[in-house]
Formats: structure tokens, C-alpha cells, sequence
């Protein structure tokens, strides 16, 4: 069980960092857990990428991908799989 999970809030941010690309999911590393990411943003990211999520939901567990150049702005939705 992800220890992270209870402890996280809606609107709360959070980075990750992409350590694998499998179809249309992203395995990432996220405050010490690997975790994979539904990726329904239409963007394209590669291993080694830093990524800025906000938690959208809580139950299921969802989050918005940050864009840093909007300062913070969701841009597409995230779901994920623990």
C-alpha cells in the first residue's frame, strides 16, 4: 500500500519524474513509489522528464498535468493506477 496516497489533498502539487513510457501509460517516480499515469493529454514525454501534477480527485485518484511555462496551469487530465 502507497503510504503517499493518504497524505495527499485536492489541488495539492506534486513532481514526478517519467521513468517509463508503456503505450499510452507513464510508469513515474513519485515521492518514492512507482506509480503509472494514464496519459489523456495528447503530449509526448520521455524518461528522465521532470513533470508538475496537481491532485483533481481523490477517489478515484486523479491529477492535471502542470504546464511550467502557464505558471501552474492544468492542462489535461492524468488518471492513475496504483
Amino acid at each position: 500500500v502507497k503510504q503517499v496516497v493518504p497524505h495527499l489533498k485536492i489541488e495539492q502539487k506534486v513532481w514526478a519524474l517519467v521513468e517509463e513510457i508503456v503505450g499510452s501509460s507513464l510508469i513515474v517516480s513519485f515521492q518514492g513509489d512507482l506509480i503509472r499515469v494514464v496519459n489523456q493529454s495528447g503530449r509526448r514525454f520521455r524518461p528522465g522528464q521532470r513533470i508538475q501534477l496537481k491532485v483533481a480527485g481523490m477517489q478515484p485518484l486523479a491529477f492535471q498535468l502542470l504546464e511550467p511555462s502557464h505558471k501552474g496551469t492544468p492542462i489535461s487530465r492524468l488518471d492513475i493506477n496504483i
